[in-house]
């Protein structure tokens, strides 16, 4: 009988230890993954600076700020145009799937589409489809 609550009590140990490693390993994991989605939730999170094509003038020097509250700002200069070539918007701003920006004008409810890519964002439209043609670069803003 003493052998016997001796092997169970020597199991009951083991399985308490084997539990407590497995859960510290999870807990350590979890930290980890969280860490992991905090850095992957603010990647986009930052300045953006470039011109982009124009039909009718030189190009679009444009700026996008994102920032860590879900807001924006986008200015917007249209070169060489007379009068009122500058625009500046603001609103919130959502991470889709696929690492798609969604910006959002408050006031009109407007969006604008932006997909993240390894120098910045590229213009996109709502899918996610960048160009991927011969001008693809001039539609990317570089991060500062």
């Amino acid at each position: 009988m003493k052998s016997i609550n001796l092997f169970l009590s020597v199991v009951l140990l083991a399985t308490m230890i084997s539990c407590g490693g497995k859960t510290k390993q999870s807990s350590d994991q979890e930290e980890t993954g969280m860490e992991q989605v905090i850095t992957a939730e603010t990647s986009h999170v930052g300045a953006y600076t470039g011109t982009l094509p124009c039909a009718d003038c030189p190009g679009i020097e444009t700026d996008l700020t994102l920032n860590e509250d879900g807001t924006y700002t986008l200015l917007s200069e249209y070169l060489e145009k007379e009068p009122n070539n500058v625009f500046e918007e603001s609103g919130v701003y959502s991470v889709l799937d696929n690492d798609l920006i969604e910006l959002t004008a408050p006031s009109t409810g407007d969006k604008i589409y932006y997909k993240l890519v390894e120098k910045g964002v590229a213009v996109s439209d709502a899918y996610g489809n960048i160009n991927e043609g011969e001008l693809a670069e001039n539609y990317i803003l570089i991060k500062k």
